[in-house]
């Protein structure tokens, strides 16, 4: 699908956009007024004016001139010349595309023209012929637009409609492999034009994406030219989410302790849409969901967004985002709620907290961002300095018993806890809990001792965690990862 400034930016250019013209240099086609030039047309049967369609400004090909003008341009101006619709280079998934490649027929005879193959079953081939009526109507219509008193914006607005009319306006034939089409001799007005139009069903996978095929072109007379088309571009989701804290989608928190709260901060954008409906829920916290809460979404200003890339807070490839947002996520070690017409005080889990944040935006599935963080409230392991786990290391024999213990303490005297034996998991684990006779300052401590059975290991603990429950009337639990690798390998007895 060729981008109205293949066609219409030199038109701008003319009204003073000058810095423009290197970027459709490769993309805009020939005009119908220079007419056939026998000496360097009299082998080739079809001119096309782009055999790779590419969807991306190229800054580099700019001459100094050009680069200090566009430099010069706000951002929201850069961002509409770059996201006008015919110029993109991002698909949603399942999002069909095509792009268009101009052609022209220069020759005083018509050229047969064949569609050979593609790489991919999901093409398609369309064409369209350009009568010289319809480029004049279209030409005056770009030139209208072109007003110098106009703005940027409107101008840019103005170009993209005469280019949507002018591609509606066209008679599509659908090209079959190996089957035939004319393309008619050049006339006393000038080159036959045409746009050959490659077309891709929607991709179910992100990532860059190919779409090439092959044509043949043939004068009368004449051996066959081949002519290879490949487009380029990408598939991405409707939408993103993006955290500082990882550089990723995660959201990662810092320690909670007991009574405390923690922020983090994510953006929602999309590189497709210029609008999102956003909505988050944190309901795989189930009872404790109350804990969780965020931000409306503020959509941020143009300026922000510079001013964000130009701190590294975001990615520089967010600029060419069509919208972005931001929301702030809040967790509470414990939170105080309203329920049956009484105050009830809801905790977190102690230990690791990973939970998935849902979030959505209309249409599309929804995103679970990984939030990650320790809660540590009244109980901690050893001094605090520790990954809180329990460790066996990366050289266990699986033929002999290994036990570790840890301590864990409490700052509170009125504390207590026990061992939740039915979800320790792996179910052969062996799990005690011994209370210190000796208290430190008044505070309690306890010996958790954690024994795995010879023959029972082999390779690596997953997903094992000692489940330990405060005795207090709320039976708040507390998860201790188990980390654990054999040396030798066998069978689980």
């Amino acid at each position: 699908m060729k981008t109205l400034t293949q066609v219409i930016l030199p038109i701008v250019a003319l009204a003073g956009l000058v810095f423009f013209i290197t970027y459709i240099t490769n993309y805009a086609p020939p005009s119908p007024a220079n007419g056939p030039d026998k000496k360097t047309t009299a082998q080739i049967s079809l001119r096309f004016t782009d055999l790779k369609g590419r969807r991306e400004p190229h800054p580099a090909q700019m001459t100094p001139e050009q680069k200090l003008r566009y430099q010069e341009l706000t951002q929201e101006q850069k961002q509409r010349l770059t996201h006008l619709e015919y110029w993109r280079d991002n698909y949603e998934l399942g999002e069909k595309g095509h792009f268009d490649f101009w052609f022209t027929n220069e020759n005083n005879q018509p050229v047969r023209l064949a569609w050979v193959k593609a790489n991919c079953q999901c093409a398609g081939v369309e064409l369209a012929l350009v009568s010289p009526e319809a480029w004049e109507v279209y030409v005056n219509a770009t030139m209208l637009a072109c007003c110098p008193s106009a703005s940027l914006p409107s101008i840019l607005d103005a170009l993209n409609s005469a280019h949507v009319r002018f591609l509606e306006s066209m008679q599509w034939t659908p090209l079959d492999k190996n089957a035939d089409a004319a393309v008619a001799a050049a006339s006393p007005a000038g080159p036959q034009m045409g746009i050959l139009r490659l077309n891709w069903t929607g991709k179910d996978t992100e990532g860059p994406k190919t779409i090439s095929a092959e044509f043949v072109a043939q004068l009368p007379g004449a051996n066959a030219e081949p002519i290879p088309l490949e487009v380029n571009f990408k598939v991405v989701p409707p939408f993103d989410v993006y955290s500082p804290s990882t550089r990723g989608r995660g959201i990662q928190l810092d320690d909670l302790q007991a009574d405390s709260e923690r922020m983090g901060l994510f953006y929602v954008s999309s590189r497709t849409r210029r609008d999102l409906s956003i909505s988050v829920s944190a309901n795989s916290m189930g009872e404790n969901k109350e804990c969780v809460s965020w931000s409306s979404p503020e959509r941020l200003t143009e300026n922000q967004i510079a001013q964000l890339v130009k701190e590294n807070a975001i990615p520089s490839e967010m600029l060419d985002h069509q919208c972005i947002y931001r929301l702030l996520l809040t967790v509470c070690e414990r939170k105080q709620i309203e329920q049956n017409s009484e105050k009830v005080t809801k905790k977190l889990d102690l230990g690791p907290l990973h939970f998935p944040l849902n979030v959505a935006a209309g249409e599309g599935k929804p995103i679970a961002v990984p939030v990650i963080g320790m809660v540590r409230g009244e109980v901690r392991i050893g001094d605090g300095s520790t990954s809180d786990k329990i460790d066996f290391g990366a050289a266990y024999p699986s033929s002999g018993v290994g036990s570790k213990k840890v301590t864990l303490a409490s700052n509170r005297a009125d504390f207590d806890l026990e061992v939740v034996h039915n979800e320790c998991t792996p179910d052969y684990l062996q799990v005690t809990l011994e209370p210190d006779k000796d208290k430190q300052n008044g505070n309690k401590s306890w010996t958790l001792t954690v024994t795995i059975p010879p023959g029972k290991l082999f390779g690596s603990l997953a997903d094992a965690f000692v489940i330990l429950k405060t005795k207090d009337g709320l039976g708040r639990r507390i998860r201790i990862p188990v980390k654990a690798t054999t040396y030798d390998s066998g069978p689980r007895l």
